[in-house]
């Protein structure tokens, strides 16, 4: 059962030079249930994306067009802007990247989830507190009276996370999109909090799209994975296969630029030039000028090869012949 299907998504915004186009066709198709990981460098258009599909753009500045969307089986180019985004609030719900300032510092803790329960549950004020506090122990705050009481600034960084995903949680969504969730902490607190979502992916049984631009996050919890390369999609399929035998040169670049603890005396490698500016991309390929296996050939337009389920936009792909 389809939880999640874009296709085709574009995103423009006006420039001195005209219209720059961030996002580019960008499709992700996910079920119910489903824990999806969107991966690619700062800048490459994942969070922009995110945005524009949940319609939190400015639509003023942003221009968009989508060929398709829906969400929990409801065509959203078939409503109101107005019914669409009722639908988006109720279904789908977003952990920013910045925890610290995703919280009012003029409220508690306690009314700031009491606002967003109020807005989403019709029920009275008993209520609300007892599933705010609920929402805090699914969370694994369990000191849950002083923090109802308490302001943002009392908390530390994994505390905030910790909040957010609680307030996301308050409209029971059947999808969490969790965008850089463990940006600025620690090690121990990023496999915490990535452990927390994993529990609430299972024990709720939502679609989970996290959004990083760490590669190494990305392990044996996912069912799928998107690689975004210059505001488009470079390559997209199950997980294991992608990890394993990925098939654009940008997601092998990726994994090989992971330390390795296993071989030490290994240079760590890095991939050669920088990103290009959306305002001047190069020819063709976008990857093609710092790709290790660029051709003549990759100066032409390279559409997205959908011929199976493990999706590419590379003219010379690696581990393809292995599958033949």
């Amino acid at each position: 059962m389809s939880l999640l299907r874009v296709d085709n998504f574009s995103v423009e915004f006006p420039s001195l030079y005209g219209d720059v186009r961030v996002v580019d066709n960008f499709s992700i198709q996910m079920g119910v249930g489903e824990i999806h990981g969107l991966v690619g460098e700062s800048g490459s258009g994942k969070s922009l994306a995110v945005l524009g599909m949940l319609d939190l753009l400015d639509s003023s500045e942003a221009k968009t067009r989508v060929d398709h969307l829906s969400l929990n089986d409801k065509d959203l180019l078939r409503c109101s802007s107005v019914e669409r985004r009722r639908w988006l609030a109720k279904h789908a719900s977003i952990i920013f990247q910045d925890a610290h300032s995703s919280l009012n510092p003029a409220f508690t803790i306690g009314a700031q989830l009491d606002e967003v329960i109020r807005t989403h549950h019709e029920i009275g004020k008993a209520e609300r507190k007892e599933r705010a506090a609920e929402l805090l122990h699914q969370v694994g705050i369990h000191n849950i009276a002083p923090t109802l009481k308490s302001y943002p600034h009392q908390f530390s960084g994994s505390m905030h996370q910790r909040i957010i995903i609680a307030l996301a949680l308050a409209c029971e969504p059947a999808l969490l999109i969790a965008d850089e969730p463990t940006t600025g902490q620690d090690v121990t607190v990023q496999a915490q909090i990535l452990e927390l979502l994993f529990e609430l992916n299972a024990s709720r049984g939502m679609g989970l799209l996290l959004v990083t631009h760490d590669i190494a996050l990305l392990n044996e919890h996912f069912n799928n994975i998107t690689v975004m390369y210059c505001g488009q999609v470079a390559e997209s399929g199950p997980a294991a296969a992608v990890l394993n035998r990925p098939h654009h040169p940008y997601t092998q670049a990726l994994l090989d630029s992971l330390p390795n603890l296993h071989h030490r005396s290994r240079r760590m490698w890095s991939l050669r030039g920088a990103t290009p500016s959306m305002l001047h991309l190069p020819v063709g390929c976008y990857f093609g000028p710092r790709c290790p296996r660029a051709e003549r050939e990759c100066v032409n337009v390279v559409a997205l090869n959908t011929e199976t389920d493990h999706h590419y936009r590379c003219l010379f792909p690696l581990h393809v012949e292995e599958q033949e």
